[in-house]
């Protein structure tokens, strides 16, 4: 099986988002991938659900949205409404994950919790039943362009070994790096968040179709 793609929007041209969207849905791209930065849990500030809300009517992919954010749970329902399917926040962002996890399955939409570089993979056993995706960052969120930190795949083969072993269908994304280098060594992953391999690229429909292939 190859890995679903979702490019990040993080690396795209912010003046062309609609025919950005509408040129990774022609290549190829499985979802769309939105970070969501509000220079408090992360430095930087990126989009809010107006954006999307814009997008949503020129792509019929699924808006995979990540919440680097402090207080994520004020954004679930304004999210939904513009348009997301899924919403994933870190766990070092929230003081009850179970409450938000169930929080954003109340609206329908599928759940990941992500966890930063220095946080153990353990960290999200306890929630793995309840959750459609688990993100797995290959860098510090944050910023886009930064470079894969090798480590970080061990806590992929980890989680790969614990779901398995309750044989649960909970998707492995991972986010940070991604290039067909990278991507093999996450081969446990199950979704791949690239940014600026593929959005920098002169060929979208080339760059997805080699990291599926891998």
């Amino acid at each position: 099986m190859s890995f679903l793609i979702a490019p990040s929007l993080l690396s795209s041209d912010f003046s062309q988002l609609k025919k950005e969207v509408q040129a990774l849905e022609r290549a190829g791209a499985d979802w769309i991938h939105l970070d969501i930065m509000d220079s408090h849990f992360v430095p930087q500030l990126t989009f809010g659900p107006p954006m999307l809300k814009s997008l949503r009517v020129h792509c019929q992919l699924p808006f995979d949205v990540h919440l680097m954010v402090e207080k994520p749970d004020r954004l679930i329902s304004p999210f939904q409404k513009a348009g997301a399917n899924s919403i994933s926040f870190h766990i070092e962002s929230c003081e009850d994950p179970k409450a938000l996890i169930q929080k954003i399955k109340s609206f329908n939409l599928k759940v990941g919790l992500s966890l930063k570089p220095n946080t153990p993979i353990e960290e999200s056993f306890p929630f793995l039943k309840d959750l459609d995706l688990v993100l797995v960052m290959t860098v510090e969120p944050g910023a886009g362009g930064q470079t894969f930190l090798e480590h970080q795949a061990e806590k992929v083969l980890t989680l790969r070994e614990k779901l398995n072993s309750l044989n649960y269908k909970t998707l492995i994304q991972v986010d940070g790096g991604i290039n067909p280098d990278t991507a093999k060594k996450v081969l446990q992953a199950d979704v791949l968040v690239s940014g600026s391999y593929i959005l920098k690229s002169k060929d979208y429909k080339k760059s997805i179709s080699q990291l599926k292939q891998i």
